[in-house]
């Protein structure tokens, strides 16, 4: 699987797996990362089939309107010429019953022949949501749900945070030093990670649908904010948070002539009419001239956002963390010591009051961080 796909943190906990079930289950959780940044809205999801303990059959969704794992996984074994009469199934998520871009699966495995079907978790989506299960049952399947369903919850947060409250997930990302800066002296810019975790902050990006920076990001870095690893990548619309409208359609981040600007709503509409049509600016009321941050992101789910990758400035991310906006912190942080610059956040002591850390991985010389709300909204 590539650098670019797999997610660090599932790979460790798929590391994890001791029984047998949970082996193949992780071995179909690694597989739906290859769909990861493709599949949005839907959910990812990873299929195994196994006969006599030897795989014979596999896929993942790889794409939002191709063929759902269990397809996939149920048309490589025909390839293969293995007859899955009698096999067990190992599937990320529950089979689905409803029509979209795909016809259903759940019936397609029921016809199928095989005897087992093992299912990391139970779909969420009021469509689904254990009608698939009730007919594999019905069809007189062996069916187990929960077998890795924490990770399973984990590799889809995402798409769990969409369907059941059509709200983006939102993600922050933010390189530190060990002291919790992000700039040797305020106003500049410092490279602060190494190249192993500069590919990870890339797959972060081509996960996640937008990416979300303030004006002064944009200004002091110019950055593109593309996705520069992998090949064919995803790349997340941007997302500038400018209450005075100072960035121009020649910054670099609107090569590609799309994105969102949010902005006051007393600023000049002549201000406005200037960016072209794929560009699309929204006005927020201002409160001390400044955005309030939670009002955009419902708006972002307007637009058809399930998830928003917050990368700075700290302007943007201590408002973030004062009125609670994310779901989870990446922090990436270096083994150097600073001691002088700007911290991530206003007050980082009030993050860690608030965050907890939930797992670590070494990234280079880095450690690659998670964190999630003490308090869980």
């Amino acid at each position: 699987m590539s650098v670019l796909l797999t997610d660090p943190f599932l790979v460790e906990r798929c590391n994890t797996a001791s029984s047998v079930d949970q082996q193949y289950m992780s071995r179909a959780l690694l597989l739906a990362e290859g769909g990861s940044g493709w599949v949005n809205p839907n959910p990812l999801v990873g299929c195994v089939i196994v006969q006599h303990g030897e795989v014979i059959g596999e896929g993942f969704h790889s794409a939002y309107g191709e063929d759902h794992a269990e397809v996939e996984a149920l048309k490589n074994a025909k390839i293969k010429g293995n007859d899955v009469r009698g096999a067990t199934m190992y599937v990320t998520l529950e089979p689905c019953v409803h029509t979209g871009k795909t016809p259903a699966c759940a019936p397609v495995v029921a016809e199928s022949g095989v005897e087992r079907v093992v299912i990391g978790l139970q779909d969420p989506f009021d469509a689904v949501n254990g009608k698939g299960i009730e007919m594999l049952q019905y069809a007189g399947i062996d069916v187990e749900v929960g077998v890795m369903q924490d990770v399973a919850e984990y590799q889809n947060r995402i798409f769990i945070q969409w369907v059941k409250k059509v709200q983006p997930f939102v993600t922050v990302k933010v390189a530190v030093s060990a002291d919790n800066m992000i700039t040797r002296e305020i106003g500049t810019t410092t490279q602060i990670s190494a190249e192993e975790s500069m590919q990870y902050t890339h797959a972060l990006r081509h996960r996640h649908d937008a990416i979300m920076v303030g004006a002064s990001t944009i200004k002091t870095d110019n950055p593109f904010l593309t996705v520069r690893y992998g090949e064919n990548p995803h790349h997340p619309v941007p997302v500038i948070i400018d209450g005075g409208l100072s960035v121009t359609q020649q910054d670099h981040v609107f090569e590609r002539s799309v994105g969102y600007i949010c902005t006051r709503d007393d600023i000049d509409p002549k201000k406005i009419s200037v960016f072209s049509r794929g560009i699309i600016v929204l006005t927020f009321p201002a409160v001390n001239r400044k955005i309030d941050l939670s009002k955009v992101f419902p708006m972002l789910a307007i637009h058809g956002f399930p998830s928003v990758l917050i990368e700075g400035g700290s302007d943007v991310l201590t408002q973030v963390l004062e009125q609670d906006l994310a779901h989870e912190w990446i922090i990436v942080r270096s083994s150097e010591t600073f001691n002088t610059g700007q911290a991530f956040v206003s007050d980082p002591d009030l993050f860690y009051d608030k965050y907890k850390l939930q797992e670590s991985v070494k990234s280079g010389t880095d450690t690659i961080e998670r964190y999630t709300r003490r308090l869980a909204k």
